[in-house]
């Protein structure tokens, strides 16, 4: 390759930094990222290994040293995979948050019906009883009166008399 002017990039593919989750390249002036969790053949590889990269074709990269081929847009499709589960992985989010909101309110709704419907219940059984002491109270009022009945004119009524 020659040398147009000192200082000027005669590649248009250069590294431009290693991180703990992959590589940074320069390719036609485009900053690309390589993530090691879709490009796992550079993890264990060393730094010469990964900086000796050539440009074969405007679309195709080569690492010689590792034998590894790449075709540019596919650095692309793997960032944009990234992109896409961040977006999947905050949809979920917010759908399961919204499940969890109306899980919460179909029970809140399940216990204020069944908190009704006892209270209804509760209010027959308190009308049962209320009617059950209201006969007995009518039933106690006509045997005091008939008790009274007895001792004025003397003849027992034996409707209300005491059995055994």
């Amino acid at each position: 390759m020659k040398s147009e002017k000192s200082g000027t990039t005669i590649s248009s593919v250069e590294i431009t930094g290693i991180t703990p989750f992959g590589v940074w390249l320069l390719v036609h002036e485009q900053e690309k990222f390589l993530p090691f969790e879709h490009f796992p053949w550079f993890r264990n590889a060393t730094v010469a290994q990964i900086c000796n990269v050539e440009l074969p074709s405007p679309q195709h990269l080569y690492w010689p040293e590792l034998d590894v081929d790449l075709a540019v847009e596919s650095i692309d499709e793997a960032g944009y995979a990234d992109i896409l589960k961040q977006v999947r992985d905050e949809a979920f989010g917010a759908e399961l948050h919204e499940r969890l909101e109306l899980a919460a309110q179909d029970k809140r709704t399940a216990v204020q019906l069944a908190e009704a419907r006892m209270a209804g219940e509760s209010q027959k059984a308190a009308a049962a009883k209320g009617a059950e002491i209201g006969a007995l109270k009518g039933w106690l009022g006509a045997a005091e009166v008939a008790r009274k009945l007895a001792v004025v004119t003397g003849a027992p009524d034996r409707r209300f008399a005491r059995r055994g």
